[in-house]
Order: C-alpha cells, then structure tokens, then sequence
C-alpha cells in the first residue's frame, strides 16, 4: 500500500468552508492525486530506468542471469509479470480525511511483493520497500498537481447563499 499526504498551507484568499465541504475538497483531491499516481507513476516502479530513479538495491549477477534466461528480460519488481499486472490492472485508491489529517492510500493488489527472501534481505532487497518509495524527482509533481486538484475541488463546493453573499 502506497500512502499519499502532504502539508496544506493557505496563501491569499480562500472560502469560509464548513469541515465538512473542506473535507470534501481534499477527499476529492487526494483521490484525484491517488488515481493520477497509479496512472502514471505506478507503471514506472516495474521498468529498469524506474529502478535506477528509485534506487532499488542491486541484484545479484547470479540473479540477473537466471531472470533474463528465463524471463527474458530484467524488470525490477517483475519475474513472470503476475504481479506487474495485478498492481497496474486494479486501481484501488481510498482516500480518508478528517479534520486534521487527509490521505490516499493506494491498494497493490500484488501480494507476491510482500514475499520476503532471507538471502536478498541481506543485500538490503525488499520488494514491498522499492514499489512504495517516491523518488524526490516525482514530489514536486505531485505537490503541483495536488495544489491544482484542490483548486478543482473548491470549484466543486455548493453554493451557500448565507456564506457567499456578495456584499
């Protein structure tokens, strides 16, 4: 499960909302954020130039060798594409908000990731570790997205005419 949250932080002018709307505006946002990041960030855990990005722990040569003659290829994350599959296939994002704290999680599907291998721990090889790590390179689009999210989400907002009365 990959978890999604970050600070929100005013500046200018922003709505008077209920808790209630303005749990609404970012339950709509961090779903945005969640399917946006299974969409197009979640498929690049599974490629070799997403490894490097992430920084994945080396594998064995012995390893590596064994999986291009069987597999034909040397997908991080990727032995028979089972579990490539089940992550990118199903998109599962829940969003919970409260009135201190919002996030998306994001449900893998691929249980196989959870699997552990005494020997590849030792090199410091945790698959469930790499598939949820985010790069910094991919934080400041996310932030940026969120921030226009949010922005979609106030456009959202019922109009109250108590609240917005214009003068």
């Amino acid at each position: 499960m990959i978890q999604l949250s970050a600070n929100i932080t005013y500046t200018g002018l922003t709505p008077d909302l209920t808790v209630k709307e303005w749990n609404n505006v970012k339950r709509f946002a961090y779903q945005e954020l969640g399917e946006e990041f299974w969409r197009t960030n979640l498929p690049r855990r599974f490629t070799v130039s997403g490894g490097r990005m992430l920084g994945y722990a080396p594998r064995s040569p012995k390893y590596d060798k064994a999986k291009r003659k069987k597999h034909g290829h040397a997908d991080p994350l990727v032995a028979t594409g089972v579990s490539r599959d089940l992550a990118t296939k199903i998109m599962d994002v829940r969003t919970v908000s409260t009135q201190t704290s919002t996030r998306a999680k994001i449900v893998l599907r691929a249980r196989a990731l959870n699997f552990r291998n005494p020997a590849s721990e030792a090199r410091g090889v945790n698959p469930s570790d790499e598939v949820r790590r985010i790069a910094d390179k991919e934080v400041q689009p996310l932030v940026d997205k969120l921030a226009r999210f949010i922005q979609e989400g106030f456009k959202n907002v019922p109009f109250n005419p108590k609240r917005d009365q214009l003068f």
